[in-house]
């Protein structure tokens, strides 16, 4: 099935895209604050786009055993409620009043939601877990949204623990990511980082306006070398693992509104050897990689 947006809505996605560089002086000390609160009740137009991509194949005795491959496309356009927040203002509970949502497998998007649609996102422990307001949620549109939406995960450091800076920064200034923090939060997934050869960067790369809205572009980089991964079943062996991730975000100088758009890629590689039971000496392979990008606009009713 498939479903072709709202043309309102399609003026307004082209309008976002729209994002000009302000000729600000380069000498200006400038306040970074990446984590942005929000309130109960705040609403915004969401318009996100994404895709996962994971590759596997497993041999044995120098023969390929199986392979597998798997790609989840979205995109997604909502009016977005907050319902929740914690005591700093990071959202717990949201609500997407879906007015364009398109998915689906191999890179094309067969599959579509009823505009007018109820989907909640919640935090529970560490996840964000999915629900419709009615019926039950298919799993594949599951896999797609935690592509672009996620809520805050508990007690994980936020952005301005790990890619932000006390200091005041100009324009083209640079400051190493928070190796702690940042391998604090890989932890909560599962994944063990050596933080003494990680090796991350962010940048304040300039001002720009995104419509009305004079923005900080701030990048950064990342670089996982050495990893592994924690809670394996009995008798796999965790060979290798390496990861790249790149952020991108734009945080407007009125400090009282939330990031307003946000693009993000996550490639990680990873090698396992089963040493127990039949498949002892299998070795699997893995290639994954995760990009998206989401726009958030004040909604003015």
């Amino acid at each position: 099935m498939t479903l072709k947006p709202d043309l309102a809505l399609v003026g307004l996605a082209f309008a976002l895209t729209i994002v000009s560089t302000v000729g600000a002086a380069e000498t200006q000390d400038l306040d970074i604050r990446l984590t942005r609160p929000m309130k109960q009740g705040d609403k915004y137009w969401l318009m996100a786009k994404g895709e996962r991509a994971d590759f596997s194949v497993m041999t044995r005795e120098g023969r390929v055993v199986r392979e597998d491959e798997l790609t989840i496309r979205i995109e997604l356009q909502a009016i977005m409620e907050v319902l929740e927040v914690d005591d700093a203002g990071r959202p717990l509970k949201e609500v997407l009043n879906i007015q364009y949502f398109v998915y689906g497998l191999g890179g094309e998007l067969t599959e579509a939601m009823a505009t007018g649609s109820k989907i909640y996102a919640e935090t529970v422990g560490f996840d964000t877990v999915f629900s419709l307001a009615e019926g039950p949620m298919p799993a594949l549109a599951r896999a797609a949204l935690e592509i672009v939406i996620s809520t805050y995960r508990g007690d994980v450091p936020d952005e301005d623990l790990i890619f932000g800076t006390v200091k005041y920064q100009q324009v083209g200034n640079s400051w190493p990511v928070n190796a702690e923090a940042f391998s604090y939060a890989m932890r909560s997934s599962g994944v063990d980082v050596n933080q003494q050869t990680l090796q991350g960067t962010a940048r304040l790369v300039g001002i720009e306006k995104l419509q009305d809205y004079e923005c900080l572009r701030v990048e950064a980089q990342v670089e996982v070398p050495d990893f592994v991964m924690t809670d394996l079943p009995p008798g796999v062996e965790f060979k290798d693992g390496r990861a790249e991730i790149a952020v991108s975000g734009l945080f407007p100088t009125d400090l009282g509104l939330p990031k307003l758009q946000d693009k993000t890629s996550v490639k990680m590689e990873m090698v396992l050897k089963n040493n127990e039971g039949k498949m002892a000496g299998a070795v699997l392979e893995t290639r994954s990689s995760r990009t998206g990008e989401r726009t958030l606009m004040p909604f003015l009713e």
